[in-house]
């Protein structure tokens, strides 16, 4: 089930996702629930926010098994020229599972430039 609003100042999407995976040759059959939400704060021409959340519930029914993920980030963009702009990115990953030596949590910084032949995005 996904919905996307297209606003001027708070575009935003929402996911809602479910996959009963079978396997026929190994045992690692599952069951995937999740949530995902991006929102994004159009703050000038030049500069946004983008804030995005995952969350994620695994469960692995002949291995006894049962993750939960989850992803929660968010990123300055500023666009320096029409067709280049720059991105400060902010993450935590983390997982959960009933197995204990599954269990992370992964902290991310990342500073990406993006060119276009074109104006690349808003």
């Amino acid at each position: 089930l996904f919905y996307s609003s297209r606003g001027n100042v708070f575009p935003w999407t929402a996911l809602l996702s479910y996959r009963d995976i079978n396997y026929l040759t190994l045992p690692e059959d599952r069951l995937e629930k999740g949530v995902m939400v991006n929102v994004r704060y159009i703050y000038s021409s030049t500069v946004s926010f983008q804030l995005l959340s995952t969350y994620e519930i695994l469960a692995y029914d002949q291995l006894m098994r049962e993750d939960r993920d989850s992803n929660v980030g968010i990123t300055l963009i500023y666009r320096m020229t029409p067709n280049l702009q720059a991105g400060l990115d902010i993450r935590r990953f983390g997982r959960r599972s009933t197995e204990s030596d599954l269990d992370f949590t992964d902290d991310r910084f990342a500073l990406t430039f993006m060119y276009g032949s074109r104006p690349v995005g808003r």
